[in-house]
């Protein structure tokens, strides 16, 4: 969930069989496949020695289904070595449920459900809202914490 609590623009692109968001925080990218009962396509980082447990990614590997207008997703194959934000650690048994909808024209709302039995005793919830931005400011201006860091600022802007 971290990159959706970020401070900073997200484009979305919708498809029938996948939906993508493109983080202007390093130019991130979140795809959330649709496919019911296909063959999901293989995460790289997964190892077939160890019986595709693998290793986990930043964003985890989202799929979704649509219940009416809200899309529920499902995410997990999290590398334990990332943080839920900017302090919370999380284990790679993690796992993510959001309903996202639309709560009118300029409105998205994301409910996340956060489980993971190795450091929270029941899981909780987080509810986001984001506001539609005009397209003047599309496509948005690069981000790079290198660029900050080089410039002697903070690498995650405040």
């Amino acid at each position: 969930p971290r990159m959706m609590l970020k401070p900073m623009l997200i484009n979305i692109y919708q498809r029938p069989q996948m939906i993508a968001m493109v983080f202007e925080w390093n130019r991130l990218l979140r795809q959330i496949d649709l496919r019911q009962g296909a063959a999901k396509l293989k995460n790289p980082m997964e190892d077939s020695v160890t019986g595709g447990g693998g290793v986990g990614t930043m964003m985890g590997t989202s799929t979704g289904q649509w219940e009416g207008k809200v899309l529920v997703t499902h995410v997990t194959n999290f590398s334990s070595e990332k943080l839920l934000d900017e302090y919370i650690p999380n284990s790679d048994q993690l796992q993510l449920t959001e309903h996202i909808r639309l709560k009118g024209r300029d409105t998205l709302e994301d409910r996340i459900t956060i489980q993971d039995s190795q450091y929270f005793t029941r899981p909780w919830d987080v509810v986001l809202t984001y506001k539609r931005q005009s397209d003047r400011l599309f496509p948005f201006p690069e981000d790079i914490c290198l660029d900050r860091k080089n410039a002697g600022e903070l690498p995650l802007p405040r």
